[in-house]
């Protein structure tokens, strides 16, 4: 600090103690704003995947229901109430699929998956609508073999098994969309800690170099007023000054110029000789 005071001026210790810190808090603004953004994009992305996760149980279910409804279609007298709920429920299953097929157009992985489950899904369908079909024709107990014979539980196997591998890497996605959250978190706080350290250090060193002018104030009014000035810790005159400057560079041998600057000012400061009248 006391090198600044003595290399610099008090306008190049303002300008620097006003430049300083306002480069500093623009890059720890910078710096905030993407922490920031990088937190509301994984929130976003976290809000996405537990979406996608309650699209796929509620497909799950909506197939389990759908199955259930064409049973009760065999079962009971009732077909036209249960027809009616086996239609809501395969709609729905279809609704999820597509809002999870659009939820995860972004990742190939998941897109795989996905793909996996349209063709035993529709084979599942078709199964289950041969057998209402038969049973809405009359044909009892061809209905009930054609239910018996399994065809739509080995398709709902293999939908079972993309719906898992589906939900293991939205999982996946879920645990590090969370820690890049908590990261980014940390970050942020580091940051503003950072930033209320440096702003606290800038306005420590505001109020010192305030002082120092006050300071220099006082120096240059008692200059002005007694034509003494500080040096070596004392007060000495300003000619003594001149002399111990032009003593010193003699002493270590420095420029000449400077040297002769300074008798030149001693010159100046010597009172000229009167010439009194005869």
């Amino acid at each position: 600090m006391n090198y600044l005071y003595r290399n610099l001026t008090p306008k190049q210790l303002i300008a620097l103690g006003l430049v300083i810190p306002v480069l500093c808090l623009f890059l720890i603004g910078w710096f905030q704003w993407q922490s920031v953004s990088d937190m509301l994009t994984t929130r976003s992305i976290n809000r996405e995947s537990r979406n996608v996760q309650l699209a796929l149980a509620t497909f799950r279910y909506s197939l389990s229901d759908a199955e259930s409804c064409q049973y009760r279609v065999l079962l009971s007298d009732n077909d036209a109430e249960n027809l009616a709920l086996y239609r809501k429920y395969i709609d729905a299953a279809n609704t999820q699929l597509n809002f999870i097929r659009s939820s995860t157009a972004d990742n190939p992985l998941q897109q795989k998956f996905v793909a996996s489950i349209d063709q035993p899904l529709h084979d599942k369908i078709q199964a289950m609508d041969r057998v209402l079909a038969l049973e809405k024709a009359g044909d009892h107990a061809g209905a009930l073999k054609l239910a018996s014979q399994g065809e739509s539980g080995k398709n709902m196997i293999a939908i079972e098994k993309a719906v898992e591998d589906l939900q293991s890497s939205e999982v996946q996605e879920l645990v590090q969309g969370q820690n890049h959250y908590q990261h980014d978190f940390k970050f942020n706080a580091l940051l503003s800690l950072v930033s209320l350290g440096l702003s606290l250090f800038f306005i420590m060193g505001i109020i010192l170099l305030l002082r120092r002018l006050a300071h220099l104030q006082s120096v240059v009014t008692l200059t002005a007023l007694t034509e003494m000035i500080q040096y070596e810790g004392g007060n000495i005159t300003i000619e003594e000054y001149l002399k111990r400057r032009h003593q010193a560079l003699a002493l270590h041998g420095q420029a000449q110029i400077e040297a002769e600057r300074i008798l030149g000012l001693l010159e100046k400061r010597r009172p000229k000789a009167v010439t009194l009248p005869s």
